[in-house]
């Protein structure tokens, strides 16, 4: 350690390598595999190095290939809910619901929640499928309600990043407005991340 205004100041090292030619033939390509490569060392637990290996470019690929698919999964609506009671021990009646996000590719079919969803935070993409979240739970509290069923509270999972946003109030008194559904249906869940 040294100090610096008098407080302790700790400083250690992620270090990714690259070799010329082999992980690329400019300096361009090379940095890039150094990138990568330093992002695994990190992930190992800081203070460690990595050699930039063809498995990181696939990885990496996979990655750039799984977000275009996220964006295209908006646009397509390839996401779905899915409807999970909460029931009440003492009365044994469903209280609420929570709604869960779920993504039909079209060709990898039902893809998990844990392969996509820290991609949406990673992406800022969470943001538009947070409110097609919302909007679409406030669509089926509608229609549950035009079907004569007893109306339960409806608990949607906000993203710290959406919960950050300056006017998440208003986009959701407006989806609600719209929906014409009673606010007091709707449950906003902070998620662990």
């Amino acid at each position: 350690p040294f100090l610096i205004d008098g407080q302790e100041a700790f400083v250690n090292a992620s270090i990714g390598i690259a070799i010329y030619p082999r992980d690329g033939n400019d300096s361009q390509a090379l940095l890039k595999a150094a990138d990568a490569a330093m992002y695994r060392a990190k992930n190992a637990g800081r203070g460690a190095f990595s050699f930039f290996t063809a498995e990181l470019e696939q990885h990496a690929q996979a990655r750039m290939q799984l977000q275009t698919d996220l964006r295209r999964a908006i646009e397509r609506e390839e996401f779905r809910l899915v409807y999970q009671p909460k029931i009440d021990l003492a009365t044994q009646r469903i209280c609420g619901v929570e709604a869960l996000l779920r993504w039909q590719h079209p060709q990898r079919g039902l893809v998990s929640p844990a392969d996509f969803i820290p991609a949406l935070e990673d992406t800022g993409l969470i943001v538009p499928a947070g409110e097609w979240v919302i909007e679409a739970a406030c669509r089926q509290i509608r229609a549950w309600r035009q079907a004569g069923l007893i109306p339960v509270p409806v608990a949607v999972n906000v993203s710290a990043r959406q919960f950050q946003m300056r006017d998440l109030d208003q986009r959701i008194i407006e989806l609600v407005r719209t929906q014409g559904v009673d606010p007091f249906l709707l449950e906003l869940e902070i998620t662990e991340s």
